[in-house]
């Protein structure tokens, strides 16, 4: 680091309280502007979305370890 140059400092704050039991995976799609993770051990699907501040949970029938986004829409789950 340079004499005389400022770190920038940033304020760490908690958006969303999920209370996961194992939180995994978090993944931002670009075309609906939303952060989904999964929730490995208690087998929920969670999606939030900034823009309006709306946490969206959704329960699974087994547990996932991965989440990926389809260029055609929706999610790919993987065990």
């Amino acid at each position: 680091m340079k004499r005389g140059s400022r770190m920038k400092h940033y304020q760490a704050e908690l958006v969303v309280d999920s209370r996961c039991v194992l939180g995994e995976g978090p993944t931002w799609d670009s075309r609906d502007g939303s952060l989904y993770w999964l929730d490995i051990e208690g087998k929920k699907l969670h999606r939030y979305i900034p823009k309006t501040g709306r946490h969206e949970v959704r329960e699974l029938p087994h547990r996932f370890g991965s989440i990926v986004m389809r260029e055609s829409g929706g999610a790919v789950f993987i065990a």
